[in-house]
Protein backbone atom coordinates (compact mmCIF):
# COMPACT_ATOMS: atom_id res chain seq x y z
CA UNK A 1 0.00 0.00 0.00
CA UNK A 2 2.70 2.23 0.90
CA UNK A 3 4.06 2.52 -2.45
CA UNK A 4 1.00 3.60 -3.77
CA UNK A 5 0.71 6.49 -1.14
CA UNK A 6 4.37 7.45 -2.32
CA UNK A 7 2.87 7.84 -5.37
CA UNK A 8 -0.19 9.28 -4.32
CA UNK A 9 1.74 12.51 -2.86
CA UNK A 10 4.49 12.70 -5.55
CA UNK A 11 1.69 12.74 -8.48
CA UNK A 12 -0.18 15.70 -5.89
CA UNK A 13 2.94 17.64 -5.52
CA UNK A 14 3.22 17.59 -9.26
CA UNK A 15 -0.41 19.11 -9.72
CA UNK A 16 0.12 21.34 -7.17
CA UNK A 17 3.27 22.52 -8.86
CA UNK A 18 2.00 22.84 -12.48
CA UNK A 19 -1.22 24.74 -10.83
CA UNK A 20 1.32 27.36 -9.31
CA UNK A 21 4.20 27.52 -11.79
CA UNK A 22 1.75 27.27 -14.95
CA UNK A 23 -1.80 28.82 -13.92
CA UNK A 24 -3.06 29.61 -17.44
CA UNK A 25 -1.38 26.39 -19.38
CA UNK A 26 -1.37 22.87 -19.89
CA UNK A 27 -5.25 22.17 -18.54
CA UNK A 28 -5.17 18.50 -19.95
CA UNK A 29 -1.62 17.64 -18.28
CA UNK A 30 -3.08 19.12 -14.69
CA UNK A 31 -6.52 16.92 -15.63
CA UNK A 32 -4.80 13.64 -16.39
CA UNK A 33 -2.13 14.27 -13.31
CA UNK A 34 -5.29 14.76 -11.15
CA UNK A 35 -7.20 11.55 -12.71
CA UNK A 36 -3.48 9.61 -11.82
CA UNK A 37 -3.35 11.14 -8.33
CA UNK A 38 -6.45 9.85 -7.75
CA UNK A 39 -5.95 6.37 -9.16
CA UNK A 40 -3.10 6.07 -6.59
CA UNK A 41 -5.63 5.81 -4.22
CA UNK A 42 -8.03 3.71 -5.53
CA UNK A 43 -4.96 1.67 -5.62
CA UNK A 44 -4.15 1.80 -2.37
CA UNK A 45 -7.50 1.21 -0.82
CA UNK A 46 -7.55 -2.26 -2.78
CA UNK A 47 -4.34 -2.89 -2.00
CA UNK A 48 -5.01 -2.49 1.67
CA UNK A 49 -8.61 -4.25 1.48
CA UNK A 50 -7.51 -7.18 -0.67
CA UNK A 51 -3.50 -7.38 -0.54
CA UNK A 52 -3.88 -6.75 -4.85
CA UNK A 53 -1.38 -4.77 -6.76
CA UNK A 54 -1.15 -3.24 -9.63
CA UNK A 55 -4.90 -3.45 -10.56
CA UNK A 56 -6.13 -2.24 -14.00
CA UNK A 57 -8.90 0.61 -14.78
CA UNK A 58 -11.67 -2.40 -15.16
CA UNK A 59 -10.22 -4.29 -12.06
CA UNK A 60 -10.47 -1.32 -10.02
CA UNK A 61 -14.13 -0.95 -11.08
CA UNK A 62 -14.92 -4.64 -10.30
CA UNK A 63 -13.53 -4.54 -6.89
CA UNK A 64 -15.24 -1.15 -5.30
CA UNK A 65 -18.64 -1.54 -7.07
CA UNK A 66 -21.06 -3.68 -8.75
CA UNK A 67 -24.62 -3.78 -9.60
CA UNK A 68 -25.87 -2.63 -6.72
CA UNK A 69 -23.78 0.07 -5.01
CA UNK A 70 -21.61 -0.71 -2.06
CA UNK A 71 -21.66 -4.21 -2.45
CA UNK A 72 -18.27 -5.27 -3.29
CA UNK A 73 -15.69 -6.18 -1.07
CA UNK A 74 -13.83 -3.00 -1.56
CA UNK A 75 -16.73 -0.60 -2.27
CA UNK A 76 -17.06 2.66 -2.16
CA UNK A 77 -19.40 5.17 -1.60
CA UNK A 78 -21.71 6.17 -5.20
CA UNK A 79 -20.17 9.94 -5.03
CA UNK A 80 -16.35 8.66 -4.07
CA UNK A 81 -16.48 6.83 -7.26
CA UNK A 82 -18.61 8.69 -9.55
CA UNK A 83 -15.42 11.64 -8.53
CA UNK A 84 -13.12 8.94 -9.42
CA UNK A 85 -15.20 7.85 -12.67
CA UNK A 86 -15.80 11.33 -14.22
CA UNK A 87 -12.02 12.39 -13.21
CA UNK A 88 -11.27 9.25 -15.41
CA UNK A 89 -13.39 10.58 -18.40
CA UNK A 90 -12.23 13.94 -18.50
CA UNK A 91 -8.93 12.48 -18.37
CA UNK A 92 -9.59 10.32 -21.26
CA UNK A 93 -11.17 13.06 -23.41
CA UNK A 94 -8.21 15.90 -23.11
CA UNK A 95 -5.65 12.92 -23.80
CA UNK A 96 -6.92 10.72 -26.70
CA UNK A 97 -10.08 13.26 -28.22
CA UNK A 98 -7.77 16.21 -28.62
CA UNK A 99 -8.80 19.75 -29.58
CA UNK A 100 -11.10 21.35 -32.44
CA UNK A 101 -11.13 25.25 -32.01
CA UNK A 102 -8.41 26.37 -29.82
CA UNK A 103 -10.63 29.04 -27.59
CA UNK A 104 -13.62 26.56 -27.53
CA UNK A 105 -11.22 23.97 -26.51
CA UNK A 106 -9.20 25.94 -23.67
CA UNK A 107 -12.93 26.99 -22.16
CA UNK A 108 -13.58 23.77 -22.07
CA UNK A 109 -10.65 22.45 -20.47
CA UNK A 110 -10.40 24.87 -17.64
CA UNK A 111 -14.04 23.86 -16.98
CA UNK A 112 -13.06 20.42 -17.18
CA UNK A 113 -9.83 21.06 -14.71
CA UNK A 114 -12.84 22.63 -12.27
CA UNK A 115 -14.48 19.65 -12.23
CA UNK A 116 -11.41 17.65 -11.82
CA UNK A 117 -10.09 19.64 -8.99
CA UNK A 118 -13.18 19.33 -7.24
CA UNK A 119 -13.25 15.41 -8.07
CA UNK A 120 -9.87 15.03 -6.42
CA UNK A 121 -10.19 16.52 -3.17
CA UNK A 122 -13.69 14.60 -2.61
CA UNK A 123 -11.73 11.55 -3.22
CA UNK A 124 -9.04 12.47 -1.08
CA UNK A 125 -11.10 13.60 1.48
CA UNK A 126 -13.20 10.26 0.97
CA UNK A 127 -9.83 8.13 2.16
CA UNK A 128 -8.61 10.76 4.72
CA UNK A 129 -11.87 9.93 6.47
CA UNK A 130 -11.36 5.92 5.92
CA UNK A 131 -7.57 6.31 7.07
CA UNK A 132 -5.99 5.43 4.02
CA UNK A 133 -3.91 8.22 3.48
Amino acid sequence: MEKYIEQFYHNEYFLNKLLVDYPSEFYDWKITVAFYTALQLMKAYIKKKRNIDSVSHEDIKRHIINIQWRQGDCAVSESCYSAYDELRNLSEACRYFGKTKLETAEKMLIEDLEIAQKNLLLIKKYFLKHKII
